[in-house]
């Protein structure tokens, strides 16, 4: 059996919503105001908003933030020209050519003195917009989602996010017509809903939910793939069965991020395990893959990272912090028993962290996750904590940078994401990778992003089977690693990274004890007894 990247409860209610940054807009105008007091301003085709104009006159020396546009045949550099000539301040923040407008700081006398040039079309409010998109809590401002949801970047949308899971339940309508399609994997008559679990929905939820508790992709399509029956039970092989449907059908649907918030119960070595080969070949394809790493920690100590998938050095795995206090980052900390440390072949892992505890989603009711924790069940939803639920905030921002850069590889989204990270200086040493997720940051860096797979990607090579993809060519990879501790070191001494927590030093170790492991547990009898169980923090109180 295997379980899902396991959660816990949580005692508190919703927080504040995250201020949302202020976008450039065209505000609604309106005609000048008839008792406007200046005739020259009337007699001018220029519009200006009647609270605009009152506000000028009675605050000429005040700065006002205006949006300028050009009449007639002028462009936007004429506009430019136009204020700059006309008003005191000089102020021209930024042209938009293909808009033939500008966007400016003046005075309210040039403000008045700029209305009564011709070639100018309308003079309106940069106003603040704000998104449909909410959230009551305090994550999506600790990663800057909720910026995202305002800006310019989320009308260009978001990959299809992929998620492997117990299901999706849509019944509220939050994902409106972006479920495009639902398949189960489980044992025949092992569920009878579609989320039987509610699992898989609260995963969905984060990652791209624009209901109540609004997701880090809301315009993003998804692909619900059940591999949990309604008790939460699965196996591996129903994982890789999903596995494989994602590589034949990722052009159909669109796919480029695949969400993996579960985890097989055998400490393994990435160099054998079939769902980590698996999962290899999705990336080498394509799509993006995020995991969770894991609930075993104890009290904030290194944990190591064990299990399939999140031991995969290639996939995105994803630690969880804990949001506190109303500063974004200043007070976040590791979640005490969010997994980290080295892998059996001696990968740091996880790469970055995102908020997992005390998250609240939607969860339709008398599902068995409800049942067994009736302490987390809020009004709307539930309130969980847990890797897999810090898993599908990355999965979001991975389908929004894609949205993006609709031609970026994996390695670019995970480059990016990694390069974009807040360095949480209250978490544990390597707890949270190279820091916690930041949107923004990943989206405005316009320089090309590194390539944190790069020592990786020299020991890839044609498949031998004839296979469209690369393949990983582990026996020389641990020739080189077992020859030179430090072969990965040129991918990692690099500006770009967050020296301060992460440096070549933690991502690579000297101790390579694969083959003492393998010949202990690698039999077919070991994988028929996966000890995986939701090992979920039973935990009240606190803030996040």
């Amino acid at each position: 059996m295997r379980a899902s990247a396991l959660w816990g409860t949580g005692g508190r209610g919703p927080r504040k919503i995250g201020s949302i940054c202020a976008v450039v807009a065209l505000a609604l105008c309106l005609p000048l105001a008839a008792g406007a007091r200046s005739s020259s301003l009337r007699t001018h085709s220029t519009t200006v908003p009647p609270s605009l104009v009152s506000a000028a006159l009675a605050h000429p020396q005040q700065m006002f933030d205006v949006i300028i546009q050009s009449a007639g045949d002028s462009g936007s550099a004429d506009v430019a020209r136009t204020v700059r000539g006309t008003v005191r301040s000089r102020v021209v923040k930024r042209q938009f050519r293909a808009l033939r407008s500008v966007s400016a700081s003046v005075t309210g006398a040039g403000l008045l003195r700029l209305a009564k040039r011709r070639g100018i079309y309308a003079i309106t409010p940069n106003s603040r917009v704000t998104s449909t998109v909410t959230n009551p809590q305090k994550w999506p401002s600790a990663t800057e989602i909720d910026w995202y949801w305002g800006s310019t970047f989320a009308k260009a949308g978001a990959a299809t996010i992929a998620i492997v899971d117990s299901g999706i339940d849509n019944s509220n309508k939050q994902f409106g017509d972006r479920l495009l399609t639902q398949v189960d994997f489980t044992p025949s008559a092992a569920s009878t809903r579609a989320d039987g679990r509610g699992h898989g929905t609260f995963v969905a939820g984060v990652a791209a939910s624009a209901g109540r508790f609004g997701g880090a992709a809301p315009n993003a399509k998804l692909v619900s793939l059940k591999v949990f029956d309604d008790l939460g039970r699965g196996t591996t092989s129903d994982v890789l069965r999903a596995t494989d449907w994602i590589l034949q059908n990722k052009d159909k649907y669109g796919i480029k991020v695949a969400n993996f918030s579960l985890q097989t119960g055998i400490a393994t070595s990435f160099r054998f395990d079939p769902l980590d080969r698996a999962l290899e070949q999705l990336w080498q394809s394509g799509v993006v893959v995020v995991a969770a790493a894991g609930n075993y920690g104890v009290d904030g100590a290194p944990s190591g990272v064990l299990f399939s998938p999140a031991n995969d050095p290639f996939v995105i795995t994803v630690g969880a912090v804990d949001v506190g206090g109303d500063t974004p980052t200043a007070n976040d900390t590791n979640a005490p028993w969010s997994a980290y440390g080295y892998t059996v072949d001696g990968f740091a892992k996880p790469e970055v962290g995102a908020p997992g505890r005390y998250v609240d989603e939607w969860v339709p009711a008398n599902t068995s996750l409800a049942v067994e924790r009736p302490s987390a069940v809020i009004r709307d939803g539930m309130e969980l904590s847990g890797t897999s639920f810090a898993a599908p905030v990355v999965s979001g921002i991975a389908a929004d940078l894609l949205g993006a850069h609709p031609d970026w590889t994996p390695d670019q989204v995970k480059g990016a994401i990694m390069r974009a990270a807040t360095v949480i200086r209250r978490a544990d040493p390597f707890s949270v990778g190279v820091g916690e997720v930041d949107i923004r940051d990943a989206l405005e860096n316009k320089t090309p992003p590194p390539n944190p797979n790069a020592g990786l990607n020299q020991f890839l090579v044609p498949d031998p089977s004839g296979g469209p993809y690369q393949v990983f060519d582990s026996a020389s990879w641990l020739k080189a690693a077992q020859d030179n501790a430090s072969w990965n070191t040129a991918s990692w001494v690099n500006a770009s990274w967050n020296t301060a927590s992460w440096n070549s030093a933690s991502w690579n170790t000297a101790s390579w004890n694969t083959e003492s492991f393998l010949s202990a547990s690698w039999n077919t009898a070991s994988w028929l007894k996966v000890l995986a169980v939701d090992n979920a923090a039973k935990e009240t109180g606190g803030e996040g």
